[in-house]
Formats: C-alpha cells, sequence, structure tokens
C-alpha cells in the first residue's frame, strides 16, 4: 500500500467526532492546487464564446494526440495503421479525422502499451455495464480534477463539504452496518448488512438532522427509501424533512426507481454522467435526463454512425495512460452548437440491476462485480452473471488466455466475502449479445448463452 492509499486508508476508519473536524479541511488544502485550478478552469470556461471554448480545446486535442504518438506504443501502431499523423490537426474540424479506438482496442493491448512509465500514476480497472473488464492507468491529479468537477455538479443542489451524506454505494464494510468516512464526510451503509441494524445505527443521525443529502446508487436509495417506508417510517420522515437533496451517481435513474425516492423522500435529486476511463464527464442542469458535458475534464462527442449516435470521450489532460476519442459503447442523441457537443441525452440507459441472495434480498449487480476488487478482471475479456434461482449464480467469463485458467481457478480470482449467494464459474468462448449487439451484466434466464469450452 501506497503512502497516499496508507493515509487515506486511516483517515476512513476516523471517529466521527474526530473526523468532522477534518471533513472541515477544505478540498483546496486536502488535494492542492490541481483541485483549485481545475474548478476555477470550469467555471471560466462557461462564460467563454463557443469560439473561444473551441480554440481551447483544439489546442488541448493537438498536444494530447501527439504527445500520444510520441510516447504510447499502442497510439503510435494504431495510428500508422490507419495511414494517421495527429500533426494534421489544425482547424477544429480536424478533429473528426482522428481515428476512434475502442475498449476492444485497448484490451488487445498489453496495459504497459497503452502507458508511459516516467508519468506519476495510479492503476485502475473498470467493467461498466458492458461486462468488459480493462485496467488502466490515470495520472495522481487525476482525483484532483475529479473532485473539483464533482463538487461543481453537486453545488446546483448546494451541497458543501461540510454538509454530512449517507452514502448507498454497495461497500462492503465486514460487520460494521454504517461506517462514517471522513475522507468524503459521509455514512456509508454496508449494502451487506441487514437494513434494520442500518436503520437502528442511522437514527441518531437522523434525529438530530445531522444527514443533508442522500448520494448512490438510484437502485440502492430506491430500496433504501422502499424499506424504510414501511419498516421505519418515522426515520424516513425524519430523513425527508432533513436533507437538501439526493445526488444520483454510477447509474443511470431509471424513471421508476427516480419517481419512488422524489415521491417519498426529495424532489430535488440530480444525476450525471461519468465512467471510470475519466474521460467525459457531464451533469444534469433544469432539465431531467439531459446532460450537459463538462469540457474542461474532457471533450465529449456524439459521433454520428448509419442510424445512431455514439458517445466519444477524450481525456487530454491524463498522460500517464491517453484516451483520445475513446467509444464509451453508450448510443445518444446530442445537441451540437457552433460544432461543439452541447448536451445529449442516453438513448439506451444504464439501469440498475439486481440478483437475489439466499434470502430472497436484492443483491447491486453494480456493488457485486464493480464495486469490489476482483482478481478476475485481470484474467478476463468479458464477465456476465445469470440467476435461475434465488442464491445461486452463473458467473460467465471470456478469458485472455484459455490455456491458462480452468473453471476451477476462477472461484479463487472472485470476491465473494459476506454475500449469502451460491456462485458457480463458467468458462466461455465469447459474450452473450442482445439483438442490439449489447452485451449486458445480466442475462436474462432464459437466454441462451454461447457454447461454452469442453
Amino acid at each position: 500500500m501506497g503512502r497516499l492509499e496508507f493515509l487515506k486508508a486511516t483517515v476512513e476508519k476516523t471517529p466521527y467526532t474526530l473526523g468532522r473536524v477534518l471533513a472541515s479541511v477544505p478540498y483546496s488544502l486536502r488535494l492542492g492546487r490541481e483541485y483549485s485550478k481545475s474548478r476555477k478552469l470550469a467555471q471560466e470556461f462557461e462564460n467563454k464564446t463557443s469560439e473561444q471554448q473551441r480554440d481551447w480545446l483544439l489546442a488541448k486535442i493537438r498536444f494530447a494526440a501527439n504527445y500520444a504518438y510520441e510516447h504510447v506504443p499502442f497510439y503510435r501502431n494504431f495510428y500508422k495503421a490507419a495511414e494517421y499523423h495527429p500533426r494534421e490537426i489544425s482547424v477544429w474540424e480536424d478533429i473528426q479525422q482522428i481515428p476512434i479506438i475502442s475498449k476492444k482496442d485497448l484490451q488487445a493491448c498489453p496495459r504497459e502499451d497503452r502507458a508511459v512509465k516516467e508519468v506519476k500514476r495510479y492503476l485502475l480497472n473498470t467493467g461498466g455495464t458492458s461486462g468488459q473488464p480493462l485496467s488502466f492507468y490515470v495520472d495522481h491529479n487525476a482525483w484532483a480534477r475529479e473532485w473539483a468537477h464533482m463538487h461543481l455538479i453537486w453545488s446546483q443542489l448546494n451541497y458543501r463539504t461540510s454538509d454530512l451524506k449517507l452514502t448507498l454505494r454497495g461497500k462492503d464494510h465486514g460487520g460494521n452496518a454504517l461506517v462514517y468516512n471522513a475522507v468524503h464526510n459521509e455514512l456509508s451503509v454496508n449494502a451487506y448488512s441487514d437494513k434494520a441494524d442500518v436503520c437502528d445505527i442511522l437514527e441518531k443521525y437522523v434525529r438530530t438532522g445531522q444527514v443533508k443529502y442522500l448520494h448512490g446508487y438510484p437502485s440502492a436509495v430506491s430500496e433504501f427509501v422502499s424499506y424504510t417506508k414501511v419498516h421505519s417510517p418515522i426515520l424516513l420522515a425524519r430523513l425527508k424533512q432533513s436533507i437538501k437533496g439526493v445526488l444520483l451517481g454510477s447509474e443511470y435513474p431509471a424513471p421508476h426507481y427516480r419517481r419512488l425516492i422524489e415521491a417519498e423522500l426529495s424532489d430535488k435529486t440530480l444525476s450525471w454522467y461519468g465512467h471510470s476511463e475519466m474521460a467525459i464527464l457531464a451533469t444534469e442542469q433544469t432539465e431531467k435526463y439531459r446532460y450537459y458535458p463538462m469540457h474542461t475534464y474532457g471533450l465529449c462527442e456524439a459521433v454520428q454512425t448509419k442510424h445512431t449516435a455514439s458517445l466519444v470521450g477524450t481525456s487530454f489532460w491524463n498522460l500517464a495512460a491517453p484516451l483520445i476519442r475513446y467509444a464509451t459503447g453508450d448510443i445518444v442523441t446530442g445537441n451540437t452548437e457552433n460544432g461543439l457537443l452541447s448536451s445529449f441525452e442516453i438513448t439506451e440507459g444504464r439501469v440498475g440491476e439486481f440478483v437475489l441472495d439466499r434470502g430472497n434480498r436484492k443483491v447491486s449487480l453494480t456493488a457485486l462485480i464493480f464495486g469490489r476488487h476482483h482478481e478476475l478482471f485481470s484474467v478476463a475479456n468479458s464477465i456476465q452473471v445469470r440467476q435461475t434461482d434465488p442464491g445461486f449464480v452463473q458467473v460467465f467469463v471470456v478469458p485472455n488466455d484459455i490455456s491458462v485458467i480452468a473453471n476451477e481457478r476462477l472461484a479463487s480470482l472472485f470476491n465473494d466475502d459476506n454475500v449469502d449467494i451460491e456462485f458457480k464459474f463458467e468458462i466461455a468462448e465469447k459474450p452473450f449479445r442482445t439483438r442490439a449487439g449489447k452485451t449486458p451484466l445480466l442475462i436474462p434466464s432464459n437466454a441462451n448463452y454461447p457454447k461454452e469450452y469442453r
């Protein structure tokens, strides 16, 4: 564990009384100059004319593409194969000529060939809702930029970092039903604890009106509201009196989840679009389900194909492992002003999905598969699950190399701590795809999965 990770883990375990003092320290001091600079830049960008915005972005893209060509073997080889060179970028329209890359392209290339080892960096991984894992690096300033932009988004609901949040994001805290995290000044719910235990501990914070925001997966927040409505109505009523809004992240806020939250808890809800690769960040404003890109985070494009538009992002800040014109796989309808994407709506939403444990309790797949560390990501090109009975889940894995993996080994690479589910792991030749060509994380129980390896 590195020094930063050690300090973060230590602060996260700080008791509430002391943690509240630490939480009062401004992020500009915690994360340094990059946080303040990023926040100021994002605010100033909105006051620029469209022409000034494009000129600023063009310079960033031109530098990033040429930097990638010179320093990253993946881009040099990819661009040469496409007979392209980034020195051709001179006007705004030239950006459309830069070859688009996909997750599949990155998976086919060794991680170190996609990165610059001389740059300070952190290793992350993502599976996304597609179930296709990818490990990658981000630069050491990534979190400062991330939180600068996120806090600007949340400020639309008057959020301040000194406000206490109740967070439901699929965390596993072992035997603790509720844990205070001083880093983000939040009460973090253990997704695998009995909800009655969570409510009992939460009562003292809610009774005194300390909880100001709920933050989490829309599916998890909705389930919590549904539970308290029936089993702890007084707690729900007190929450409704004290909270200023609900922050819905990591999943597309499916209308049936959102309607329940707004009807029973607060009509002040806010959603945003982002992904682990840190190339795109966009926020709702006054209109729900319409997202406005924050281009100082990364350039966001809606690239038109034959019948649809695909969301494409560029992380021009990440010099550890640039992502230039990266196709997210999400289909959108977009509005463009003077050649720059001003807003978009997601055509195929990322809806929260569940499996059931032996007690018929819902377990969020976002939390179970992507909310905890699995070594399985390092050996798999695709991970999908299917459930036919409560408490029993099949995990289908398309491996990187069939010669070095066996069904029996897969279980040892999967973290199933504190989950009352029996998992059966099976190796497959290819992932299950929908008629639209999507590779869903949750496969319908009656679907025919591709022939497995024998």
